[in-house]
């Protein structure tokens, strides 16, 4: 069996892993990090890691688990080593990422996370705590978020100490507005002077991050161990892009220099870029969950891969693209083509099931907001139309030709061919009962989720025909005929408006960053 990673076995390392960023276990503490899962690992773990040397000694990560020891007793054996692997078509490369030099349990040690929040060498919290980790906690709750943050904030204050930078790293909108909104509204309960301190002096800057982190196999940590020659029990996957933008603090707010990293753009206002990301690539996520997964494809790669379903995603983005206003050193269509190559990497294997929970919350900044913004603009819209179909057909779980799946409990429906799947919504009861109150009529259930087409004039009403149109197709055919209905050649696509100054050969060539170069020796 091979062994364990550890500062003392990265000798024994073989193949072409790069550990050429492992730096010594005696760095400074500079960051605490609440949630460190998967996509942390993959994301600000490996910008840190791409730090310069000088900076990685100042900016170490105290890595907190927010519920169970799953984490600290993954890495506390490897000191705080572990690998992440880019998923490349030609061929895997592996990453040793040295930045966590503790790890802590919140439920078991929450005064040492406190401890360590309030110390003067840290400069920064980060957070990746999935939206639910936000709701608001009634005061004195144990090991949240809020308790733990705002106790540190308050301890620093008494004792003269600069405040901390709170720095969200979750996919929701207006990330820092929202977590100071949280933050004050949580400290006002029972402190409004420290509630005031915070909403006056605490930096919280809004971000947009972006990597797809597929979820791990089984035998994924088995492979690795074969190819690298030690086993990483915290191994992650990812694929190779990487994009964190986020927005300028003020100068007395001390930062780790994230704009000496490649894939990191510091900005004055993320929500251009917030806004492309979710209605490009979570948009495009979306539709391949809900229209994908009825049509029977299991993964985004195989999407992508089918002629049909490819040109239609590749459709579907450049009409989404022609709804955003221009964004100054951005091309949509060229970010519109690059996520077709990372969705068409075939290496990630990315499972469309994950890609449609909870739409409930997610279907208008994903896809309706492009729909009416569509509408608004004048610009195509039917890939659009049948995107929506789809949304609702997913929904209802019915198929032409298909026995309806019974459960006891999940909330089910079945693909065109004949496969059940879970519709993984909190009110997808709800969803379900308004999609199939009047089948081929999506008017139900798009008051459910409080989308009226009828606002938008007579574009409104031919949006809603074109949709009718595209579901009935699903009802009575296939999903695929539908999107076959919309499919036109590439050459004819909608082209999104782009600055002047940003046309010609020297466009961008990553969307709403340049394209990362990469790392030396990758």
């Amino acid at each position: 069996m091979a062994p364990r990673l550890s500062r003392d076995t990265l000798p024994q390392i073989v193949g072409d892993t790069d550990n050429s960023a492992a730096s010594s276990a005696d760095s400074k503490i500079g960051i605490v990090h609440l949630g460190w899962g998967g996509f942390a690992r993959a994301h600000i773990g490996t910008i840190l890691n791409d730090l310069p040397a000088a900076a990685k000694q100042e900016w170490g990560v105290s890595a907190i688990s927010m519920r169970s020891p799953t984490i600290r007793d993954q890495l506390a054996p490897q000191d705080g080593l572990y690998t992440v692997t880019e998923r490349r078509a030609e061929g895997d490369k592996t990453q040793i990422v040295d930045v966590v030099k503790e790890t802590m349990v919140a439920p078991e040690e929450r005064e040492r996370v406190v401890a360590r929040l309030a110390n003067p060498d840290t400069k920064m919290v980060s957070m990746t705590i999935t939206q639910k980790g936000y709701i608001t906690q009634e005061p004195g709750a144990d090991a949240t978020m809020h308790s733990m943050v705002t106790e540190a904030i308050k301890r620093r204050k008494e004792a003269g100490i600069a405040p901390l930078a709170v720095v969200c790293l979750d996919n929701i909108q207006s990330n820092g507005d929202f977590t100071k909104k949280t933050l004050v509204d949580y400290a006002a309960q029972t402190d409004p002077e420290l509630a005031s301190h915070i909403e006056q002096n605490v930096a919280f800057p809004n971000t947009m991050v972006d990597r797809i982190t597929p979820k791990p196999k089984s035998d994924d940590l088995d492979v690795l161990a074969d190819r690298i020659g030690v086993r990483d029990e915290a191994a992650v996957a990812a694929e190779p892009y990487r994009q964190l933008v986020i927005e300028k603090t003020p100068d007395n707010v001390a930062m780790p220099p994230l704009g000496d990293v490649a894939g990191v753009k510091i900005v004055d206002d993320v929500k251009p870029f917030e806004a492309a990301k979710i209605k490009m690539l979570n948009g495009a996520h979306m539709m391949m969950g809900a229209t994908g997964r009825v049509a029977g494809f299991m993964t985004v790669d195989e999407c992508m891969a089918d002629e049909d379903m490819g040109a239609f995603a590749k459709r579907f983005m450049s009409e989404v693209a022609a709804t955003i206003d221009p964004i100054p050193g951005t091309n949509m269509q060229v970010y519109a083509d690059d996520l077709a190559d990372r969705f068409s990497n075939p290496r990630m294997s990315d499972d469309v099931d994950r890609l449609a929970n909870d739409t409930s919350k997610k279907v208008h900044p994903r896809l309706f907001d492009a729909l009416t913004d569509s509408l608004k603009k004048g610009t195509p819209n039917d890939a659009l139309a049948v995107a929506a179909a789809g949304w609702v057909r997913f929904v209802s779980g019915e198929a032409p030709g298909q026995a309806t799946p019974k459960s006891d409990g999940d909330i089910v429906g079945v693909t065109d061919k004949g496969r059940a799947y879970v519709v993984n919504d909190p009110i997808a009861e709800k969803l379900q009962a308004a999609a199939r109150a009047n089948p081929g009529n999506p008017d139900k259930l798009f008051e459910a989720v409080g989308l009226n087409l009828g606002d938008y004039g007579a574009e409104g009403k031919a949006m809603r025909r074109k949709i009718v149109t595209a579901l009935e197709t699903m009802n009575k055919d296939s999903s695929l005929s539908a999107i076959r209905s919309v499919t036109m050649r590439l050459d004819q696509l909608p082209v999104p408006v782009v600055p002047e100054a940003d046309r010609g050969v020297d466009a961008p060539k990553a969307g709403p960053d340049n394209r990362p170069q990469p790392r030396p020796g990758s």
